[in-house]
């Protein structure tokens, strides 16, 4: 039979990998310059991923290839090139420094000038950062160029230098959990375009360059641990992964009302709004959380552990200085686990009861960038929480194609090719944690799938 799916060329795709969900964006490249673009989102749920990190190969390419094909049924495209969202293993933010000679004169002139050769061995510079073969910055942001020591303000190219410098925020992984999720990739059939940090790319969908400049921070909440990252200056000022997610809030519904976890995510999702009608009445002390049966409401359980995720914002903020520098654009909720009823009014309210002064605002970020088609999901608002990484990642490539097309060379897939040794099976598991859930019954030591939100090795990331 014929195959009469276009070309790869014609569509740009993003997959967001987790621990619970496997999300994919698709936008068909339109030249014509619409003003209403779609995208299609599917996801699916994810095998063989454990601490976001692959730990099966098969199963994981399995669930890869299944939301693919669907997703190509869907359009009638082939997609055979991804750009990848990354969070697995253990992920560290470091500022560096790139300094190289320039080597370029001006014509008619012995003055020298940055050239796009200077650029490029500024990139290759930044990668000396790192000796070994244990970690690999993945992916970079750039976050200003210096001529001399002097910050350049207009056009890099071109501008009078003998010295030209990059300060880079880099972005480390480990190497072995990095080469997992890449040789999976392969193993499903596609090329990786890029891979970059899963919270940028909720940043590019649901943030603007305005609230970027200003100052605005966005949690990325997932299903065992979150990302925290506050944008000043239209850059990455701090960065930090923290061990709670989603899942800990269902958990701890099961391990409190002793019933299974399936159950418990039902009442999760059930008990948003009426959480958010009664949560004045828990701060101020006027319910007690306590059910005619002698076991804690669904309510009070969620607010002991959203408390706990506040806990550690708040202590991240306090240790950045910036709390009261977010401004009005303040905080946004996106991710998977933010799909939760009243979520965002509940995070509020809390923050609240921990800052003097105006209130920190609090909203979902959903992306309006484009109209979203989803094949999967049956909430729209639903998807876009779950997919803003995956559109966020779309979108920073739709506008990398076009700077290309605007410089008159339009963008070519490049398949990058990764020798990946045979690893050795990882064993890392959860540590156990203490809720406040836990110290409010006085009998629950530990919450099932709980993290340690102290002694957490990993919780302090460095900040610039």
């Amino acid at each position: 039979m014929e195959d009469k799916r276009k070309p790869t060329a014609e569509c740009i795709a993003a997959l967001d990998i987790g621990s619970t969900k496997i999300t994919l964006a698709v936008c068909p490249v339109n030249d014509s310059c619409e003003k209403e673009r779609v995208i299609y989102l599917g996801s699916v749920d994810s095998k063989g991923i454990a601490n976001y990190t692959v730990s099966n190969q098969s199963d994981v390419v399995a669930c890869i290839r299944s939301l693919v094909s669907r997703m190509e049924r869907e359009l009638e495209h082939a997609i055979d090139h991804v750009h990848v969202a990354y969070m697995g293993g253990r992920i560290e933010c470091k500022p560096y420094q790139a300094k190289v000679g320039c080597k370029t004169v001006e014509d008619k002139s012995t003055n020298t000038i940055i050239s796009e050769a200077d650029l490029k061995r500024l990139e290759e510079e930044s990668e000396k950062y790192l000796q070994g073969n244990t970690h690999l910055i993945f992916d970079k942001e750039p976050v200003q160029y210096l001529a001399d020591g002097e910050r350049i303000t207009s056009s890099v190219v071109n501008t009078y230098a003998r010295e030209c410098a990059c300060d880079y925020n880099l972005f480390i992984a480990e190497q072995r959990a990095h080469d997992r999720l890449r040789r999976a990739m392969e193993n499903a059939g596609l090329a990786v375009d890029s891979m970059r940090l899963g919270v940028r790319g909720c940043v590019e969908a649901t943030t603007d360059l305005r609230q970027r400049q200003q100052g605005i921070a966005v949690l990325d909440i997932g299903t065992t641990r979150s990302q925290l990252v506050v944008y000043m200056g239209d850059r990455i000022q701090h960065y930090a992964w923290l061990p709670v997610g989603g899942k800990h809030i269902t958990d701890d519904i099961a391990q409190g009302r002793a019933i299974d976890h399936r159950e418990a995510e039902i009442q999760k999702i059930q008990a948003g709004r009426k959480l958010e009608s009664c949560i004045d009445r828990i701060i101020e002390g006027n319910d007690d959380g306590m059910t005619e049966n002698g076991m804690p409401s669904v309510e009070y359980i969620i607010y002991a552990r959203i408390l706990d995720f506040v806990n550690l914002i708040m202590q991240k903020f306090a240790e950045w200085n910036i709390g009261c520098r977010l401004g009005v654009n303040g905080l946004l909720l996106t991710g998977g686990g933010a799909c939760f009823d009243g979520m965002h009014t509940i995070f509020e309210k809390l923050m609240a009861t921990k800052t003097v002064g105006p209130r920190m605002s609090v909203n979902l970020g959903i992306s309006t960038i484009y109209k979203c088609k989803c094949i999967t999901d049956t909430s729209d608002q639903a998807a876009l929480l779950r997919g803003a990484t995956a559109i966020g990642l779309v979108h920073a490539a739709e506008e990398m194609r076009q700077r290309a097309i605007d410089q008159g060379s339009a963008p070519r897939h490049r398949p990058q090719e990764v020798h990946v040794e045979p690893q050795e099976p990882d064993h890392d598991q959860e540590a156990e944690d203490t809720s406040l859930l836990g110290r409010f019954l006085g009998r629950i030591a530990k919450s099932i799938g709980g993290v340690s939100l102290k002694d957490e090795p990993g919780f302090e990331e460095p900040s610039k």
